[in-house]
């Protein structure tokens, strides 16, 4: 009986790896993202961008991924009287002025403006401005935000042609906002010059 001994101990041994938690053949650790998925957790610098689905001016269901550029700015605000109209022709001109024949860049606000939540603003708080490179989206009950995580009220988030964040930082430093665009644009320009074609 005792000859088994030895045998029996490296069983219970061999066993007790997956009950610690350690490697187990076919296991893998989870990556960030997918920790994102299974708790709070406000998106950041390299993961990718939660999609979203909203209602365009034109009463047609959109995804976020029809109306971002090659480089898109995302802005999340608390405050339901922002962005007004100086601010979205401020970010119209911003993401015009960067747009270049090669990479395309798209400014959408999320807000806590009135309205139908999840539903794209048409002219918002009656401003006529009129751009491809503006979405502005009423978000009143946070439903867009939650995927993007609990603190990202009142932050902006950048991201690239990869659909990939490249920075988040305060929604009110709009000139951090500018400097992470410039270095998104530069770096799909590099990267899509197959747009020089089309």
């Amino acid at each position: 009986m005792d000859r088994f001994g030895p045998f029996i101990w490296l069983i219970l041994l061999t066993g007790s790896v997956g009950i610690l938690g350690c490697s187990t053949p076919g296991a893998s650790p989870m990556s960030g993202e997918s920790l994102a998925d299974h708790g709070p957790y406000t998106r950041g610098q390299g993961d990718q961008a939660p999609g979203f689905r909203f209602v365009s001016s034109d009463g047609r269901l959109r995804s976020f991924s029809e109306v971002r550029g090659d480089v898109t700015l995302v802005l999340f605000a608390e405050d339901p009287e922002w962005p007004d109209c100086e601010a979205c022709s401020s970010m119209a001109d911003l993401a015009g002025r960067l747009s270049s024949v090669t990479v395309d860049v798209v400014v959408v606000t999320l807000s806590k403006a009135e309205g139908a939540p999840g539903q794209e603003v048409a002219e918002f708080r009656a401003c006529a401005i009129s751009s491809n490179h503006l979405v502005a989206i009423s978000d009143r009950h946070s439903a867009i935000r939650t995927d993007w995580g609990p603190d990202a009220a009142g932050r902006f988030f950048v991201v690239n042609h990869r659909g990939r964040i490249e920075g988040t930082g305060a929604q009110s430093d709009l000139q951090a906002a500018e400097n992470l665009l410039s270095d998104a644009v530069a770096e799909a320009e590099e990267m899509l010059p197959n747009h020089m074609d089309g």
